[in-house]
């Protein structure tokens, strides 16, 4: 029974529609927004593809900044490139490594540490990474780390640095018998270069071999007479006291 005052609501109508035609124009309509919906995200990929490219272009610009800025007095401002390249690329393994040697420069060895820390987690098999890695540690006064890295170093690419650079570590650790060691190997690796010499000589005397540092001594000497000179670019320093 329906309320006083309230009509039946009539019922809906479909007299004179096409069930077929209706079903006709909703397929129409669901081809369209897919269509538009394909339209869109095709765009939006080829809009992603675009500013990545951009951005890795970018990135590619700076680090090659940074490399002409990798002298003295503009190792600030190489960083400050290398910030912007890796900001863009953080999976730039080359750009860490030079940031890492920029701040080495500077003496952030904290930050130097942190950045060739960031590309040894991208890559652990470059030996790099490892001795300049163990060169800010040594500077930290963080030696267990610094031979951990020089022996890692030593064990992905044996190397003439490497080896002067555990020598110093275990002169500076009082391990004179280990620094013996690695400076026989320094020697016959390069018998050319003076430094090893001069290292194995300081060794010999602190073990009591006051005749063979005399003679290591000797030899220094007369290599260096001989201009007989190792590229000391990355050569390790030698302990001041050393004469």
């Amino acid at each position: 029974m329906t309320p006083k005052g309230n009509k039946p609501a009539a019922p809906h109508s479909t007299k004179g529609i096409n069930p077929e035609r209706v079903q006709a124009r909703q397929t129409m309509i669901r081809i369209v927004m897919i269509g538009a919906a394909m339209l869109a995200l095709g765009g939006g990929i080829a809009g992603i593809g675009w500013y990545l490219s951009q951005n890795k272009q970018e990135a590619k610009q700076s680090f090659e900044e940074a490399k002409k800025l990798m002298r003295p007095g503009s190792y600030a401002a190489a960083i400050a490139a290398l910030d912007r390249t890796i900001s863009e690329d953080a999976s730039n393994k080359e750009a860490l490594l030079l940031r890492g040697e920029a701040k080495l420069e500077i003496n952030d060895y904290e930050g130097a540490v942190k950045d060739f820390t960031a590309a040894i987690a991208l890559d652990d098999r470059v030996a790099s990474a490892y001795t300049r890695r163990g060169a800010a540690y040594r500077k930290l006064n963080r030696d267990p780390e610094a031979l951990s890295d020089f022996e890692k170093a030593i064990e992905l690419q044996p190397s003439t640095e490497l080896y002067a650079e555990r020598a110093l570590l275990y002169e500076s650790t009082g391990d004179n018998q280990k620094a013996l060691a690695d400076w026989n190997t320094v020697v016959d690796m390069n018998p050319q270069w003076p430094a090893p010499y001069r290292g194995r000589a300081r060794a010999k005397k602190a073990l009591g071999d006051e005749a063979g540092s005399a003679e290591d001594a000797a030899v220094a000497k007369r290599l260096e007479r001989g201009g007989r000179h190792f590229d000391t670019a990355k050569a390790p320093v030698e302990p001041t006291s050393s004469k």
